[in-house]
């Protein structure tokens, strides 16, 4: 077991006694009696058919395999769970719901282990939740606008109402429009501008890569020169007027592997004349404001995690992922990211106000109440090239608006 997640073995174990009682000590599955009801601390594992995989890849090119029924879903009857701690592997089975679970997850499993390495679930624990900041008395609103998915290809019939578009929300954050009552005053109280990834489109060769587990080195072609000077024009007008978080996501110049690390300054010229008002930023990307505390992705974890669930959708996905404690977790399974020796940067240490995943088919939201009276916002932030709207999330109470930038739906939606 990775060492990163003994933080989450422990609280598990805390987590345990809590429902269990103080009598009921974790052991290891190679201690676990064949007649008692015992609590094992491991790690999670699907074993689904269809995972991708390079040598099925190989095989496909052969013509050995055919291909993948689907890519959007991947799960089926078939597949099954398995869990694992230090010795040994066995597979669950019992009264458990197998999107309850992620390829990554650290979870108690309180039940009894039979003779054919099976081992029956009678109750699973989850991590104890990490302590949420009081949420702060805001007397006036105060609006974080979330967008993402520009997705410039540099090429114009495909860009154009797009960039279109994206004039209109330009010049609707810095006041350039004719405004009127409410919706002016939601534009003079924006605080924060969010642009979470994929701002650069992905080439297709480089798409149908990212479907596939990736364990070799990938040679990426240099992003458009054409595709960041549009990026570079649109963020050199709104920093100078407003602050700006730029996360990267898949296409965009930065490095590949998750935790992906801010887009180096030198590629947005214009824009980072405006020094600290444009903020280069990680993917994942947490931060606080006005007393908030935001955390959230550009996507490409919770487009995986759907991949492998057959029902929940992106917002109880979500949910999942605070119940997990760990906001990527199937990281390096079917994600790629860092080897962390010593530690796990996607373990929640602070639990969020607002929980984030961008790039999403379309927008949407819910408040949820969590033990010990956590309540966070989950928002799924739509790409901007599906949709043309943008999300604003207003401070003081977590109203969620969706705002349309399309040429026939100048509208908000709440």
């Amino acid at each position: 077991m990775a060492n990163g997640n003994h933080v989450l073995v422990n609280i598990n174990q805390s987590n345990g006694n809590q429902f269990l009682g103080d009598d009921i000590e974790p052991c290891r599955l190679t201690k676990a009696g064949k007649d008692s009801k015992v609590l094992v601390i491991g790690t999670i594992a699907k074993r689904v058919k269809l995972r991708p995989s390079v040598l099925r890849d190989l095989a496909e090119e052969q013509l050995i395999l055919p291909q993948p029924v689907a890519e959007d879903k991947l799960i089926g009857e078939e597949d099954f769970v398995e869990f694992e701690d230090d010795d040994q592997i066995v597979r669950l089975s019992g009264d458990f719901v197998m999107d309850e679970f992620a390829t990554g997850c650290v979870v108690g499993i309180y039940g009894m282990q039979f003779d054919n390495d099976i081992f029956q679930v009678n109750e699973v624990i989850w991590p104890s939740k990490a302590p949420q900041p009081t949420y702060p008395i805001l007397n006036d609103d105060r609006y974080v606008v979330f967008v993402s998915g520009f997705s410039f290809t540099g090429q114009a019939d495909k860009d154009a109402e797009k960039i279109f578009s994206l004039d209109l929300l330009q010049k609707w954050l810095c006041g350039s429009l004719p405004l009127f009552g409410k919706e002016r005053d939601v534009v003079e109280r924006v605080v924060r501008l969010v642009v979470a990834g994929e701002s650069v489109a992905i080439t297709e060769q480089g798409r149908e890569f990212t479907t596939a587990a990736r364990y070799l080195i990938k040679n990426e072609e240099c992003p458009n020169v054409e595709c960041v000077a549009h990026m570079d024009k649109f963020l050199s007008k709104i920093s100078s007027l407003l602050e700006v978080d730029v996360m990267p996501g898949l296409g965009d110049p930065s490095t590949y592997l998750m935790p992906q690390q801010p887009i180096h300054r030198a590629v947005f010229v214009m824009g980072s004349k405006h020094g600290k008002m444009l903020n280069l930023v990680t993917n994942p990307y947490q931060f606080s404001l006005e007393g908030v505390h935001i955390v959230g992705t550009s996507g490409e974890c919770l487009s995986d995690l759907k991949r492998f669930t057959k029902r929940l959708n992106g917002i109880e996905l979500l949910s999942k992922i605070l119940d997990w404690q760990h906001l990527a977790p199937t990281i390096p399974d079917t994600v790629d990211g860092f080897p962390f020796m010593d530690r796990d940067p996607f373990i929640i240490e602070s639990f969020p106000h607002i929980l984030f995943a961008a790039n999403q088919p379309e927008a949407s939201h819910a408040l949820v109440e969590f033990e010990g009276n956590r309540r966070t916002l989950l928002l799924s932030i739509p790409s901007f090239t599906k949709t043309l709207s943008v999300v604003l999330v207003n401070l003081r109470n977590l109203e969620v608006v969706e705002h349309s930038f399309a040429v026939d739906r100048l509208v908000c939606n709440t």
